[in-house]
Protein backbone atom coordinates (compact mmCIF):
# COMPACT_ATOMS: atom_id res chain seq x y z
CA UNK A 1 0.00 0.00 0.00
CA UNK A 2 2.91 2.39 0.70
CA UNK A 3 4.10 1.96 -2.88
CA UNK A 4 0.61 2.84 -4.15
CA UNK A 5 0.57 5.94 -1.91
CA UNK A 6 3.98 6.97 -3.29
CA UNK A 7 2.66 6.51 -6.86
CA UNK A 8 -0.42 8.54 -5.94
CA UNK A 9 1.73 11.33 -4.47
CA UNK A 10 3.88 11.42 -7.62
CA UNK A 11 0.80 11.51 -9.89
CA UNK A 12 -0.81 14.29 -7.83
CA UNK A 13 2.41 16.32 -7.97
CA UNK A 14 2.70 15.88 -11.75
CA UNK A 15 -0.95 16.82 -12.25
CA UNK A 16 -0.58 19.94 -10.08
CA UNK A 17 2.61 20.96 -11.91
CA UNK A 18 0.94 20.55 -15.31
CA UNK A 19 -2.19 22.42 -14.22
CA UNK A 20 -0.01 25.31 -13.03
CA UNK A 21 1.90 25.30 -16.35
CA UNK A 22 -1.37 25.37 -18.30
CA UNK A 23 -2.69 28.23 -16.17
CA UNK A 24 0.50 30.21 -16.77
CA UNK A 25 0.21 29.72 -20.55
CA UNK A 26 -3.44 30.79 -20.48
CA UNK A 27 -2.66 33.87 -18.37
CA UNK A 28 0.18 34.81 -20.72
CA UNK A 29 -2.09 34.42 -23.74
CA UNK A 30 -4.76 36.57 -22.07
CA UNK A 31 -2.21 39.38 -21.74
CA UNK A 32 -1.42 39.39 -25.46
CA UNK A 33 -2.78 42.19 -27.65
CA UNK A 34 -4.38 39.63 -29.99
CA UNK A 35 -6.41 38.15 -27.14
CA UNK A 36 -7.38 41.57 -25.81
CA UNK A 37 -8.54 42.72 -29.27
CA UNK A 38 -10.58 39.53 -29.76
CA UNK A 39 -12.14 39.89 -26.29
CA UNK A 40 -13.02 43.52 -27.01
CA UNK A 41 -14.52 42.57 -30.37
CA UNK A 42 -16.73 39.98 -28.66
CA UNK A 43 -17.80 42.42 -25.96
CA UNK A 44 -18.67 45.03 -28.59
CA UNK A 45 -20.48 42.69 -31.00
CA UNK A 46 -22.23 39.95 -29.02
CA UNK A 47 -25.16 42.21 -28.05
CA UNK A 48 -25.73 43.06 -31.73
CA UNK A 49 -25.51 39.36 -32.65
CA UNK A 50 -28.20 38.55 -30.08
CA UNK A 51 -30.38 41.39 -31.40
CA UNK A 52 -30.06 40.16 -35.00
CA UNK A 53 -30.84 36.57 -33.93
CA UNK A 54 -33.88 37.79 -31.96
CA UNK A 55 -35.10 39.76 -35.01
CA UNK A 56 -34.68 36.72 -37.26
CA UNK A 57 -36.59 34.53 -34.77
CA UNK A 58 -39.42 37.07 -34.58
CA UNK A 59 -39.55 37.33 -38.38
CA UNK A 60 -39.56 33.53 -38.68
CA UNK A 61 -42.50 33.24 -36.28
CA UNK A 62 -44.34 36.02 -38.09
CA UNK A 63 -43.75 34.31 -41.46
CA UNK A 64 -44.97 31.01 -39.98
CA UNK A 65 -48.14 32.61 -38.64
CA UNK A 66 -48.87 34.11 -42.06
CA UNK A 67 -48.04 31.04 -44.16
CA UNK A 68 -47.99 28.00 -41.82
CA UNK A 69 -44.64 27.15 -43.45
CA UNK A 70 -42.28 25.80 -40.78
CA UNK A 71 -39.23 26.52 -42.96
CA UNK A 72 -39.90 29.92 -44.55
CA UNK A 73 -36.26 30.24 -45.69
CA UNK A 74 -33.14 28.11 -45.67
CA UNK A 75 -31.50 28.19 -42.24
CA UNK A 76 -34.53 28.82 -40.04
CA UNK A 77 -37.34 26.67 -38.78
CA UNK A 78 -40.25 26.44 -36.40
CA UNK A 79 -40.51 24.00 -33.52
CA UNK A 80 -43.94 23.43 -32.02
CA UNK A 81 -44.02 22.00 -28.53
CA UNK A 82 -47.17 20.83 -26.79
CA UNK A 83 -47.22 22.11 -23.22
CA UNK A 84 -49.45 20.53 -20.60
CA UNK A 85 -50.32 22.88 -17.73
CA UNK A 86 -51.76 21.46 -14.53
CA UNK A 87 -51.53 21.82 -10.78
CA UNK A 88 -50.28 18.88 -8.80
CA UNK A 89 -53.10 19.05 -6.25
CA UNK A 90 -55.82 16.83 -4.77
CA UNK A 91 -58.15 17.49 -7.69
CA UNK A 92 -55.55 16.24 -10.18
CA UNK A 93 -54.71 13.16 -8.07
CA UNK A 94 -58.41 12.33 -7.73
CA UNK A 95 -58.95 12.66 -11.48
CA UNK A 96 -55.93 10.46 -12.30
CA UNK A 97 -56.98 7.80 -9.79
CA UNK A 98 -60.57 7.81 -11.10
CA UNK A 99 -59.61 7.89 -14.78
CA UNK A 100 -56.98 5.15 -14.51
CA UNK A 101 -58.45 2.74 -11.93
CA UNK A 102 -55.59 0.19 -12.16
CA UNK A 103 -53.12 2.75 -10.86
CA UNK A 104 -53.06 4.40 -7.45
CA UNK A 105 -51.15 7.64 -7.76
CA UNK A 106 -49.63 9.39 -4.75
CA UNK A 107 -47.15 11.42 -6.78
CA UNK A 108 -47.49 12.40 -10.40
CA UNK A 109 -44.50 11.47 -12.53
CA UNK A 110 -44.46 14.40 -14.91
CA UNK A 111 -43.11 12.83 -18.10
CA UNK A 112 -45.48 9.82 -18.25
CA UNK A 113 -48.42 11.96 -17.08
CA UNK A 114 -47.79 14.58 -19.77
CA UNK A 115 -47.45 11.86 -22.45
CA UNK A 116 -50.76 10.31 -21.35
CA UNK A 117 -52.48 13.71 -21.46
CA UNK A 118 -51.05 14.43 -24.93
CA UNK A 119 -52.24 11.03 -26.17
CA UNK A 120 -55.71 11.57 -24.72
CA UNK A 121 -55.93 15.02 -26.32
CA UNK A 122 -54.76 13.68 -29.68
CA UNK A 123 -57.44 10.99 -29.50
CA UNK A 124 -60.07 13.68 -28.89
CA UNK A 125 -60.80 12.60 -25.34
CA UNK A 126 -62.27 15.22 -23.05
CA UNK A 127 -59.86 16.50 -20.43
CA UNK A 128 -60.86 18.23 -17.20
CA UNK A 129 -60.78 22.03 -17.14
CA UNK A 130 -57.84 22.09 -14.71
CA UNK A 131 -55.60 20.53 -17.36
CA UNK A 132 -54.76 22.95 -20.17
CA UNK A 133 -52.88 22.16 -23.33
CA UNK A 134 -51.10 24.90 -25.24
CA UNK A 135 -48.67 24.97 -28.13
CA UNK A 136 -45.37 26.77 -27.72
CA UNK A 137 -43.89 28.04 -30.98
CA UNK A 138 -40.14 28.51 -31.08
CA UNK A 139 -38.08 29.76 -34.00
CA UNK A 140 -34.77 28.03 -34.56
CA UNK A 141 -31.73 29.18 -36.50
CA UNK A 142 -29.33 26.67 -38.02
CA UNK A 143 -25.85 26.48 -36.58
CA UNK A 144 -24.31 26.15 -40.04
CA UNK A 145 -25.14 29.22 -42.12
CA UNK A 146 -22.07 28.91 -44.32
CA UNK A 147 -24.16 29.02 -47.51
CA UNK A 148 -24.90 32.65 -46.67
CA UNK A 149 -21.19 33.48 -46.48
CA UNK A 150 -20.74 32.89 -50.19
CA UNK A 151 -22.38 34.60 -53.13
CA UNK A 152 -25.48 32.61 -53.79
CA UNK A 153 -28.92 33.57 -54.92
CA UNK A 154 -31.64 33.13 -52.34
CA UNK A 155 -34.39 34.87 -54.29
CA UNK A 156 -36.86 32.12 -53.39
CA UNK A 157 -35.86 32.45 -49.76
CA UNK A 158 -36.56 36.12 -49.15
CA UNK A 159 -37.68 37.08 -45.68
CA UNK A 160 -37.73 40.57 -44.26
CA UNK A 161 -35.91 41.02 -40.98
Amino acid sequence: MQEQLRDLAVMRDLIATNKAAMKAVINEAMESSTYKEAAQFLEDNLPELKEVEDNIREATIEAYRKTANKHPVTGVGIRETVVVNYNEDEQTFAWVNNSIPDVLVTKISEKPFVEIIKTMAKAGMKLPAFIRITKKITATIATDLSDYLYEKSFDEDKIDV
